[in-house]
């Protein structure tokens, strides 16, 4: 009995009401493995302590976050692109100074394939945003600030 009252009481006495959003997110994910809380409040933009940040780092250090832990396919990091797709943006990037220097759209398409080696039908697709991994990657995007 005194060890429930104090599991459940004495250490929620202890956290500080701006913590304790973070704190719900982060048993939720070692409780039953649900990371919704902690995505909703990431993105969200909640004001994070530097307690909360800490609590955060001590459950990503428990973790074993590596390679095998992930079977199967890998999917990339939101912050990285795949190989192919890096190819069409910098083709992309070729394509627009072509574009700037008043060349006509299919011979800069033509160009810019010809230098980034990628398929000129494909560079066009990226470039119309037809080209469905591309639209796949850019949905895992963080959102980009309007101007």
């Amino acid at each position: 009995m005194v060890e429930r009252y104090f599991g459940k009481h004495y250490a929620s006495n202890l956290i500080k009401d701006e913590d304790v959003p973070w704190v719900k997110a982060l048993k939720a994910i070692d409780k039953r493995r649900d990371k919704g809380p902690l995505l909703k409040l990431l993105r969200n933009k909640t004001p994070m302590s530097e307690t909360a940040r800490w609590h955060l780092a001590d459950l990503i250090n428990r973790y074993k976050i590596d390679k095998q832990a992930n079977r199967g396919g890998k999917t990339t990091p939101s912050y990285d692109y795949p190989p192919a797709q890096l190819k069409l943006v910098r083709a992309k990037r070729y394509y627009d100074n072509f574009r700037e220097q008043k060349m006509s759209k299919d011979p800069a398409i033509e160009e810019a394939a010809q230098r980034c080696e990628v398929e000129p039908e494909t560079l066009r697709s990226f470039i119309d945003d037809k080209y469905t991994s591309g639209r796949r990657v850019k949905k895992r995007k963080p959102p980009q600030p309007r101007p």
